[in-house]
Protein backbone atom coordinates (compact mmCIF):
# COMPACT_ATOMS: atom_id res chain seq x y z
CA UNK A 1 0.00 0.00 0.00
CA UNK A 2 2.76 2.40 0.94
CA UNK A 3 4.58 1.61 -2.32
CA UNK A 4 1.43 2.42 -4.36
CA UNK A 5 1.10 5.76 -2.55
CA UNK A 6 4.72 6.64 -3.28
CA UNK A 7 4.30 5.73 -6.97
CA UNK A 8 1.14 7.86 -7.19
CA UNK A 9 2.88 10.83 -5.53
CA UNK A 10 5.84 10.44 -7.88
CA UNK A 11 3.56 10.38 -10.96
CA UNK A 12 1.65 13.45 -9.78
CA UNK A 13 4.92 15.26 -9.08
CA UNK A 14 6.25 14.44 -12.55
CA UNK A 15 3.01 15.65 -14.19
CA UNK A 16 3.01 18.90 -12.20
CA UNK A 17 6.66 19.63 -12.97
CA UNK A 18 6.19 18.69 -16.63
CA UNK A 19 3.12 20.91 -16.92
CA UNK A 20 4.97 23.77 -15.24
CA UNK A 21 7.86 23.40 -17.67
CA UNK A 22 5.51 23.43 -20.67
CA UNK A 23 3.75 26.54 -19.33
CA UNK A 24 7.06 28.31 -18.68
CA UNK A 25 8.34 27.57 -22.18
CA UNK A 26 5.08 28.75 -23.77
CA UNK A 27 5.33 32.04 -21.83
CA UNK A 28 8.90 32.52 -23.03
CA UNK A 29 7.79 31.90 -26.62
CA UNK A 30 4.94 34.44 -26.31
CA UNK A 31 7.30 37.07 -24.88
CA UNK A 32 9.77 36.46 -27.71
CA UNK A 33 6.98 36.70 -30.31
CA UNK A 34 5.69 39.96 -28.77
CA UNK A 35 9.22 41.44 -28.81
CA UNK A 36 9.67 40.38 -32.45
CA UNK A 37 6.31 41.93 -33.37
CA UNK A 38 7.12 45.18 -31.54
CA UNK A 39 10.55 45.39 -33.19
CA UNK A 40 9.01 44.71 -36.60
CA UNK A 41 6.30 47.33 -36.04
CA UNK A 42 8.88 49.88 -34.91
CA UNK A 43 10.95 49.25 -38.03
CA UNK A 44 7.86 49.71 -40.23
CA UNK A 45 7.08 53.11 -38.73
CA UNK A 46 10.62 54.51 -38.61
CA UNK A 47 11.25 57.48 -40.91
CA UNK A 48 14.55 58.92 -42.06
CA UNK A 49 15.94 61.83 -40.01
CA UNK A 50 16.09 64.11 -43.07
CA UNK A 51 12.51 65.25 -43.78
CA UNK A 52 13.54 66.36 -47.30
CA UNK A 53 14.65 62.84 -48.20
CA UNK A 54 13.09 61.34 -51.30
CA UNK A 55 13.33 57.92 -49.61
CA UNK A 56 10.74 59.10 -47.06
CA UNK A 57 8.44 60.30 -49.84
CA UNK A 58 8.76 56.96 -51.64
CA UNK A 59 8.10 54.91 -48.51
CA UNK A 60 5.05 56.98 -47.59
CA UNK A 61 3.57 56.82 -51.08
CA UNK A 62 3.94 53.04 -50.81
CA UNK A 63 1.80 53.16 -47.64
CA UNK A 64 1.99 52.93 -43.88
CA UNK A 65 0.92 50.13 -41.57
CA UNK A 66 -1.07 50.21 -38.33
CA UNK A 67 -1.40 46.93 -36.45
CA UNK A 68 -4.41 46.08 -34.27
CA UNK A 69 -3.05 43.95 -31.43
CA UNK A 70 -3.86 43.54 -27.74
CA UNK A 71 -6.86 45.84 -28.26
CA UNK A 72 -4.67 48.74 -29.35
CA UNK A 73 -3.56 50.49 -32.54
CA UNK A 74 0.23 50.28 -33.03
CA UNK A 75 1.36 52.95 -33.59
CA UNK A 76 -1.44 54.96 -31.99
CA UNK A 77 -0.26 58.14 -33.73
CA UNK A 78 1.08 58.28 -37.26
CA UNK A 79 2.26 61.28 -39.30
CA UNK A 80 2.03 60.88 -43.06
CA UNK A 81 2.04 62.99 -46.22
CA UNK A 82 -1.14 63.80 -48.15
CA UNK A 83 -1.93 60.99 -50.61
CA UNK A 84 -0.50 58.21 -48.42
CA UNK A 85 -2.46 55.01 -47.96
CA UNK A 86 -2.67 53.60 -44.44
CA UNK A 87 -3.45 49.90 -44.01
CA UNK A 88 -4.76 48.60 -40.70
CA UNK A 89 -4.19 44.88 -40.08
CA UNK A 90 -6.01 42.99 -37.34
CA UNK A 91 -3.51 40.70 -35.61
CA UNK A 92 -5.71 40.38 -32.54
CA UNK A 93 -7.83 37.39 -31.56
CA UNK A 94 -10.97 39.59 -31.44
CA UNK A 95 -12.67 41.68 -34.12
CA UNK A 96 -11.88 45.38 -34.57
CA UNK A 97 -12.77 48.16 -37.01
CA UNK A 98 -11.63 51.65 -37.97
CA UNK A 99 -14.11 54.55 -37.83
CA UNK A 100 -13.80 58.32 -37.56
CA UNK A 101 -14.03 59.59 -33.97
CA UNK A 102 -15.52 62.94 -34.94
CA UNK A 103 -18.23 62.96 -37.64
CA UNK A 104 -17.45 66.62 -38.38
CA UNK A 105 -13.73 65.95 -39.00
CA UNK A 106 -13.34 62.58 -40.70
CA UNK A 107 -10.80 63.28 -43.43
CA UNK A 108 -12.91 60.81 -45.35
CA UNK A 109 -12.70 58.00 -42.79
CA UNK A 110 -16.02 56.19 -42.52
CA UNK A 111 -18.45 56.75 -39.65
CA UNK A 112 -19.28 53.03 -39.78
CA UNK A 113 -17.10 50.18 -40.94
CA UNK A 114 -17.37 46.37 -40.76
CA UNK A 115 -15.48 44.48 -38.07
CA UNK A 116 -12.27 42.86 -39.24
CA UNK A 117 -11.48 39.24 -38.42
CA UNK A 118 -7.95 38.27 -37.41
CA UNK A 119 -5.68 38.60 -40.46
CA UNK A 120 -8.03 41.00 -42.29
CA UNK A 121 -7.02 44.48 -43.45
CA UNK A 122 -8.63 47.85 -44.15
CA UNK A 123 -6.90 50.52 -46.25
CA UNK A 124 -7.64 54.21 -46.66
CA UNK A 125 -5.87 56.94 -48.64
CA UNK A 126 -5.70 60.31 -46.90
CA UNK A 127 -6.14 63.15 -49.41
CA UNK A 128 -6.86 65.95 -46.92
CA UNK A 129 -4.36 67.73 -44.69
CA UNK A 130 -5.23 67.72 -40.99
CA UNK A 131 -5.39 65.69 -37.81
CA UNK A 132 -7.88 62.83 -37.96
CA UNK A 133 -8.83 60.82 -34.89
CA UNK A 134 -10.22 57.32 -35.24
CA UNK A 135 -11.28 54.46 -33.00
CA UNK A 136 -12.51 50.89 -32.89
CA UNK A 137 -16.27 51.13 -32.35
CA UNK A 138 -16.66 48.09 -30.01
CA UNK A 139 -13.70 49.32 -27.91
CA UNK A 140 -14.22 53.08 -28.28
CA UNK A 141 -13.33 53.94 -24.69
CA UNK A 142 -9.71 52.78 -24.99
CA UNK A 143 -8.82 51.79 -28.58
CA UNK A 144 -8.06 55.10 -30.31
CA UNK A 145 -5.61 56.49 -32.82
CA UNK A 146 -4.65 59.63 -34.72
CA UNK A 147 -3.42 60.22 -38.25
CA UNK A 148 -1.60 63.53 -38.85
CA UNK A 149 -1.61 64.38 -42.57
CA UNK A 150 0.86 66.98 -43.85
CA UNK A 151 1.48 68.49 -47.30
Amino acid sequence: MQRNTMVTILIVLILVLGGGAVWYLSQQNQTSTLEDTTESTNKQTETPSNPQSTDQDQSQSAGQQVIMKNSAFVPAKLTIKKGTTVTWTNEDTIKHNVVASDPSNTGGLPAANPLLEKGSTYSFTFNEVGSFNYLCMPHASFMKGTIEVTE
